[in-house]
């Protein structure tokens, strides 16, 4: 896997490296909302992904499937640029761990 280089000025802990591959996401579980997505990197606190969910919103909670494996990410930014919408997520597990 290539790694993505940092930035200058760049605020991340952890070395991101590109990656492929689907997750699977859910929220506002009375409603049933649920989408999959499309990884585009990752690294040990998080991953970003591709998807059709501009709903998703800074510091919304969700439910996800990543290798077959669930777990909980807080949502921690999304993008739109016409059809395409980017989010980065924080894993729970990993924002507890470093103390945040």
């Amino acid at each position: 896997m290539r790694t993505v280089k940092a930035a200058t000025g760049e605020r991340r802990k952890h070395e991101r490296r590109q990656t492929s591959g689907s997750v699977y996401f859910w929220w506002d579980e009375a409603f049933g909302r649920e989408a999959r997505g499309r990884l585009l990197d990752e690294s040990e606190a998080g991953f970003r992904a591709r998807h059709h969910c501009p709903e998703l919103t800074a510091g919304q909670l969700v439910g996800i499937r990543l290798g077959g494996v669930e777990s909980r990410a807080r949502v921690a930014w999304t993008r739109v640029q016409g059809d395409e919408v980017e989010s980065g997520f924080t894993l729970l597990n990993a924002e507890q761990s470093s103390g945040s």
